[in-house]
């Protein structure tokens, strides 16, 4: 049976509106705005300079306790690299004291070696506190390189270094343990010097001597060269001196 002209032609156009009204949203959704191509870009940098690094395994997994700062564990944490800081509460990180480096969980198989290079500082929670890392870099004055505690940061600076070595065993049945150690440093106008105890330390302050004396006593500090906080507030007065 032939359709009628006038009910082929109201046909057409329902067609026509039914395509219009179908065909924006489809376009608009298979388009991306501006704006979201641009957030999706910077994603995707972001991603890489966070992911910027190796596939970390671990060599000492049959070893007495762990090659990690504070815990075995991954911890809460930020990180800044390459001047982004990337600060999201999902991340985990540890701290490998044995080789110096930064790890990043990835997911819940794959561990990622951050590239050092592009690491500015990073900070680790662990106890309840917050820890700071900061990156040196060694040259003519400074010979500190490396990941270190920031302990206190104005005129005069405080490190720490932290590193673990592994002790092999020496009986049968004994298994290889590690064993940590850490060395505080203090820099003065731009030049580092290694913290052995108090009286190094003292030596360093000399200038202020009679002031940072009296500032010991009156506040009975005991200095500690196993306790590198207990000299913080020893550096804030001291800095806190015109």
């Amino acid at each position: 049976m032939t359709v009628p002209r006038k009910r082929r032609v109201w046909l057409l156009l329902l067609f026509i509106i039914f395509r219009i009204a179908f065909q924006v949203p489809a376009e608009a959704s298979s388009h991306s705005f501006p704006g979201n191509q641009e957030s999706r870009s910077r994603d995707s940098i972001e991603k890489q300079i966070l992911f910027n690094g190796k596939i970390w395994i671990n060599l000492y997994q049959i070893t007495e306790g762990h090659q990690f700062f504070s815990s075995r564990d991954f911890l809460k944490g930020s990180v800044s690299m390459s001047g982004k800081t990337f600060a999201d509460p999902v991340l985990r990180f540890k701290l490998d004291l044995v080789n110096d480096e930064l790890l990043l969980s990835a997911d819940n198989s794959t561990v990622i070696q951050l590239n050092k290079e592009m690491v500015d500082f990073f900070t680790l929670e662990s106890e309840g506190r917050t820890f700071l890392f900061v990156k040196l870099e060694a040259d003519s004055v400074n010979p500190l390189n490396g990941y270190y505690h920031d302990l206190h940061s104005g005129p005069t600076k405080l490190y720490v270094s932290y590193s673990k070595e592994l002790r092999l065993r020496s009986t049968v049945g004994e298994r290889d343990t590690f064993i940590q150690s850490h060395s505080v440093h203090l820099v003065r106008d731009g030049v580092a010097y290694r913290i052995t105890g108090r009286a190094s330390l003292l030596k360093l302050l000399a200038d202020r001597k009679i002031q940072v004396r009296k500032f010991i006593r009156a506040e009975k500090i005991r200095i500690s060269r196993n306790n590198p906080g207990s000299i913080v507030p020893l550096l804030e007065f001291y800095d806190s001196l015109e």
